[in-house]
């Protein structure tokens, strides 16, 4: 029987217990048969599994073939290096931590692989470690590693994690199988069989690898970093940044309120930092001496002609200004939008930056340092790597490329404006809505005691009280409450002490009090509810998280419950879900200015869509995620109304947010019009949107749209609301068909998206998909875009019109529809981006503050950035310019964007009003 099975290709069986024979049986290392080559390499790995035992060699099973061909792409021979384990036993289940680390088996497995080692003809320049077990074993062999509770076993805590330490070069401890040799570490095969992201990490590891292996010492750039200087000293270094005439790398410590140091590298190779607070917060300085050093810091990021390089800048710039008023003018370099532009699929932090551009062994874990020298080498050592990054990243980088991350890098002065600014927020309306939901939360938790049989005993509130004094009171002092109780029993007694009926929301607000409710905050209670056999609870089949394999009954799981069970309960807990979300979300922390912030990163998505996230003041949100008008829900349904009505715009101001219309599908109909199909791109110029024809059908019949002129079909298409089902339907999967969305994932996409109110089967998303494929020729795109990534060496990559080169690591059957849907996701980021950076480089924009302080030096916008969403954005404008703001907002969306060859405009809606609802209450007028 073939292996199609990941536990079975893993010699995992069905959590396979060895037998005794088994377990005894051990797998020799190999030894090299070839001698000649210029790199001398061993390979460690952890331990052998099922095939390994079979056939008694180190890595022969499907982890070791994928070994073989990774190496053989550098040009490495498996029969020219050395392979091995530190464990010559297989481990019941194939999991090292099942035997103990200071055990016989791995003992015995050390000290074998370090007699085979030194005795091995040529020493290696370099031991390869495949894993975290191999790793601890030439890292800190010494050390004991824990053990925990793993979803499918046990596994040991190692203090160098694989995570953090892959990709870096050290010298083996001197308690290793093999002291004082290079080693790296990197994904063991067998985790890349399991978690695929890996294993673009793994090719790069051993590219370097190679290169690593045809010398023995372990060679990193010598820093003069300068950390303990006086201050005469630190004034003379930070007047002499004034004359540098290239990047300088800079990086702060701290937060917002309290910059705990600052650090700057006009060289990979030197760098000085300054402090200002001791490690117990006290300030290194006399009030005079950090006075003048924080001036001469503002000095040096306000000189234009120093370029500055940051890693994820926006936080460090943000820092600086909005506190200290230290504005960093002139360019401002980001190494973490260079690193995006050449591998935009990779982790963007600092360390995973160090571990492909340069040579220094990881070091971020020093920011938990309580020594201070140690603090400041870690600030230091940040900026001197980031100037090194930002002089090798470029290289990597063609023309286009280039030409795109300058356009990056000047839009990160308005996100940054949009960051510094804030957005006026209505907290009198946020705070009564909060009360409301309150309110309403409990009338739910009410109903949903009545569905699960639940709740309080009784109505009467005699007895009620007396539950309460029992319950929230001490037993030796009735008098005294407990701590626990304290908000709880005051609103509760005064509500049982009045003359009035229990409302249904008193009534769920009281037994929630009392434990008598499902404790939906709860996920042990949710769980035991839905999963435990009758009587005690519904036993629905469990789910489980998909990254953590642990039982889940969040969000996705309770929706997924719902399309296979009609229990009541169900949809009320599903409903207090997202009541509770709201709840949280009307209780973000507003600033003192009585405006929320947020923090955007420029490239947080692989297609270079904007993300946003609370900001270092601690106030806002994820304001990308700030719920509009939600037409799903009855009009009185406290979600209805949504919370962009809470953003409102500042005295004399009105708010204008303008989105694209139909943004995906000007790509794709360009691309198809390419190919020779320009159905849907005509149609899309006519003002016909591709979503209506399978809804149309849906109601009339198959073949209903066909034959028919685009003005008779404009006129047909008037019958569906924007509020129908089905056109909601349709709307949420037409993109995802172009896609490759298959029928079950787009049935569930739409129940999901509709909060379970709207349930789609297969057979409908078939009939849906027919429709638009029967009108437009999907196929030619398709294989278009498969015989483009098959004719390049892998990774494939693909050019889009914003100049972004995206390389693509995927498993081979999982590119192609990540590709399709790469394209369209990327115009659209990259049209609203075009709309914010015309906003902030249009010089008819900038007005000075003063008749005698030039626009240069310092001005003000006449239409200002706000907010921006994936396909919108957000700007505000005096009352008093509105003719003038609108025409200029339609001339900064008015973009043309050459596409597959064909040159596109893609259109917008606007308005303006007094809030970023503009519904029929703010909304002042249209921008067309």
């Amino acid at each position: 029987m073939p292996k199609n099975d990941l536990d079975d290709i893993l010699g995992l069986g069905s959590n396979e217990i060895l037998s005794a024979h088994e377990s005894t049986i051990t797998v020799s290392n190999i030894y090299p048969r070839i001698h000649s080559t210029p790199y001398v390499i061993a390979i460690v790995g952890e331990a052998p599994g099922k095939d390994e035992i079979d056939q008694g060699k180190p890595f022969v099973g499907y982890s070791g073939r994928d070994l073989d061909r990774y190496l053989s792409r550098f040009g490495i021979l498996r029969d020219a290096c050395f392979i091995g384990n530190i464990c010559q036993y297989r481990p019941n289940k194939n999991q090292i931590a099942s035997f103990d680390w200071d055990g016989p088996q791995i003992q015995s497995g050390i000290r074998q692989l370090g007699l085979d080692l030194a005795s091995l003809p040529r020493r290696p320049n370099l031991v390869l470690l495949l894993g975290g077990s191999a790793l601890h074993a030439f890292k800190a062999p010494h050390v004991i590693p824990k053990k925990r509770k793993a979803k499918d076993g046990v596994r040991f805590v190692f203090p160098n994690s694989i995570s953090d330490w892959r990709g870096s070069f050290f010298v083996a401890h001197e308690s290793s199988p093999l002291p004082g040799v290079k080693c790296m570490a990197t994904y063991h095969p067998a985790a890349c069989l399991r978690e695929y992201t890996y294993t673009p990490y793994l090719l790069l590891d051993i590219s370097r690898a190679a290169i690593q292996a045809t010398f023995p010492d372990l060679r990193l750039l010598v820093r003069e970093l300068k950390i303990n200087l006086t201050y005469e000293q630190l004034l003379t270094e930070l007047h002499g940044l004034h004359q540098c005439t290239h990047p300088v790398g800079m990086d702060i410590e701290g937060y917002w309120n309290s910059i705990r140091c600052i650090s700057f590298a006009p060289t990979p190779s030197y760098g000085f930092v300054v402090p200002f607070m001791q490690m117990d917060g006290s300030s290194c300085w006399t009030l005079d001496q950090e006075s003048d050093l924080l001036r001469e810091v503002s000095k040096v990021l306000g000189n234009p002609r120093i370029t500055k390089v940051w890693q994820n800048g926006l936080y460090d710039r943000f820092s600086n200004q909005y506190r200290y008023h230290m504005v960093s003018r002139g360019r401002n370099r980001d190494i973490m939008l260079l690193h995006w532009e050449n591998h935009c699929e990779f982790e963007k932090s600092l360390s995973v930056q160090n571990s492909f551009y340069t040579d220094e062994p990881f070091y971020k874990g020093e920011i938990d340092s309580n020594d201070l020298t140690t603090f400041l080498r870690y600030c230091c050592k940040d900026s001197a790597t980031t100037k090194e990054i930002d002089l090798k990243v470029s290289k990597y980088l063609n023309p286009t490329s280039i030409k795109h991350y300058d356009f990056n890098e000047t839009l990160l002065n308005a996100l940054l404006y949009m960051e510094i600014r804030g957005i006026r927020y209505d907290l009198s309306l946020a705070q009564k809505r909060h009360k409301e939901i309150q309110t309403y939360i409990y009338e739910r938790q009410n109903d949903l005691d009545i569905a699960t049989n639940r709740g309080l005993p009784t109505t009467d509130k005699t007895i009620l009280r007396a539950i309460v004094r029992d319950t929230m009171c001490y037993k030796s002092d009735t008098s005294k409450v407990k701590a626990d109780y304290l908000d709880d029993y005051d609103i509760n007694m005064r509500t049982l002490l009045g003359d009035a009926d229990l409302t249904k929301s008193e009534l769920g607000r009281l037994a929630t009090a009392l434990g008598k409710s499902i404790n939906v905050k709860s996920a042990k209670q949710k769980a035991e509810f839905l999963y435990s056999p009758p009587p005690t609870g519904l036993g629905l089949p469990v789910q489980y998280d998909p990254q953590t394999g642990a039982v889940t009954t969040d969000y996705e799981a309770l929706i997924t419950l719902r399309r296979k069970c009609n229990h009541p309960s169900l949809p009320i807990l599903i409903e207090l879900t997202e009541l509770r979300t709201r709840l949280s979300m009307l209780e973000m922390k507003v600033d003192p200015d009585l405006r929320i912030r947020t923090s955007y990163n420029e490239v947080g998505s692989d297609t270079g869509r904007i993300t946003s996230s609370e900001s270092p003041t601690h106030s806002g949100h994820n304001l990308q995620t700030i719920p509009d008008e939600n037409e799903l829900k009855p009009d009185l349904h406290p979600l209805h109304s949504g919370m962009r009505d809470l953003i409102i715009a500042d005295s004399d101001c009105f708010l204008a947010k303008c989105d694209l219309k139909g943004a995906d599908g000007w790509t794709i109909g360009a691309n198809l019009a390419s190919l020779g199909d320009d159905t849907m791109l005509s149609d899309l110029r006519f003002g016909l949107k591709p979503a209506h024809f399978p809804c149309y059908e849906r109601r009339h019949g198959q073949g209903s749209t066909r034959g028919k002129t685009r003005q008779e079909l404009k006129e047909l298409f008037s019958e569906i609301k924007k509020s129908d089902w089905d056109y909601f339907a349709s709307k949420q999967c037409t993109w995802g068909f172009f896609y490759l969305m298959g029928l079950e994932k787009a049935a569930k996409h739409v129940f999901n998206v509709s909060e379970g109110s709207v349930y789609v089967t297969e057979s409908d998303m078939a009939q849906f998909k027919n429709t638009l494929m029967s009108r437009y020729n999907g196929q030619l795109w398709w294989k278009a875009m498969e015989q483009k990534l098959l004719k390049q060496p892998y990774p494939p990559k693909l050019l889009s019109p914003s100049g972004h080169l995206r390389e693509f690591w995927g498993r081979k059957l999982d590119i192609i529809g990540q590709a399709l849907a790469h394209e369209p996701q990327s115009v659209t980021t990259y049209a609203t981006n075009l709309a914010v950076f015309n906003c902030w480089t249009d010089p008819e924009n900038r007005v000075p503050v003063s008749s005698d302080i030039p626009v240069n030096v310092s001005c003000k916008l006449r239409v200002e950035p706000l907010h921006q969403v994936h396909d919108e954005a957000l700007f505000q404008f005096k009352i008093t310019d509105t003719a003038w703001a609108v025409s200029k907002i339609k001339q900064w969306f008015a973009n043309e964007i050459t596409i597959a060859g064909i040159k596109v405009t893609i259109p917008f809606e606007g308005a303006y009003g007094t809030n970023w609802a503009m519904d029929s209450k703010s909304k002042v007028g249209d921008i067309k």
